[in-house]
């Protein structure tokens, strides 16, 4: 985790299209992953979250890893998609 981080946390997620993903994933038996890509210099947090949570804003990239504040350049989506696959890979490892 970046120690530097400006920290921004949520209390409940607001938005009406999320609440249709929702009503959809428990129409058909499905979990809802969530995913935060990182952000340069700020970490999300969603306090009290019910589902799985892949919040990438809480992984340490190096600064040389951004095209800019809220996009990693290639080398940081190489290693973004790797821990994100790695992740994935537990969580259904996990519900076998």
């Amino acid at each position: 985790m970046n120690t530097e981080s400006k920290k921004l946390n949520f209390i409940s997620l607001r938005n009406p299209f999320f609440f249709k993903i929702e009503q959809l994933c428990k129409e058909n038996n499905s979990k809802l992953i969530l995913y935060q890509s990182p952000i340069h210099g700020i970490e999300v947090n969603l306090a009290d979250c019910l589902y799985i949570f892949i919040n990438h804003t809480k992984e340490y990239f190096p600064s040389e890893m951004y095209y800019d504040d809220i996009h990693v350049d290639c080398k940081g989506s190489f290693y973004c998609s790797k821990n994100y696959s790695m992740k994935f890979k537990s969580i259904i490892d996990s519900n076998k």
